[in-house]
C-alpha cells in the first residue's frame, strides 16, 4: 500500500494519497512505514503541527525505528529546532552508528557547514565506532 502512495502522490492525487495511507493505517495501525509515509505526507502538504504529532505516535510505538527517529529530527531542523533535531539524529547513531544519513544530518544540525570538515566528522565518527558487518 505505501508504494501505491508513492505512486499516486507522484502524480498530484494528494486526496487519494491521503485516503490510502488512512486505509492502511486503519487495517494495520502499527505498520512502520506506512506510518512513516503518512507523517511525511503531512509535513509534505505543510502540515507541521500534524506531522509532529504522527512522529510522536510512531516514536511511541516503534522508539528504535530508525528511518522514523531521522525524518521527525528532518522536520524539527527544517522549523529551526535544532536541539530537538539533534537529539532525534544522537538517539538514530545509537541505535545504527553505521546509518550515514543519522551521521551527516547530526553533523549538519551541529554546525559543520563546510564539506571537507563534515567529511573528517563523518570519518572521525566511523572511526570512533565498532561497526560489525555481515558478510
Amino acid at each position: 500500500m505505501v508504494v501505491k502512495w508513492c505512486a499516486i502522490q507522484e502524480v498530484g492525487m494528494y486526496a487519494d494519497s491521503l485516503r490510502a495511507l488512512q486505509h492502511t493505517l486503519k487495517l494495520s495501525p502499527l505498520n512502520e512505514a506506512a506510518r512513516l509515509a503518512y507523517c511525511d505526507f503531512l509535513y509534505a502538504m505543510e502540515n507541521v503541527p500534524g506531522s509532529l504529532h504522527c512522529f510522536r505516535e510512531l516514536f511511541d510505538m516503534h522508539p528504535r525505528y530508525v528511518r522514523g527517529l531521522v525524518s521527525m529530527g528532518f522536520v524539527y531542523q527544517e522549523t529551526g529546532q535544532y536541539s530537538a533535531a539533534k537529539l532525534l539524529y544522537l538517539t538514530a547513531m545509537e541505535i545504527d552508528p553505521a546509518n550515514l544519513v543519522a551521521g551527516t544530518r547530526y553533523a549538519a544540525v551541529s554546525g559543520v557547514q563546510d564539506f571537507f570538515l563534515l567529511s573528517e566528522y563523518i570519518i572521525d565518527f566511523f572511526t570512533n565506532y565498532n561497526i560489525v558487518t555481515d558478510k
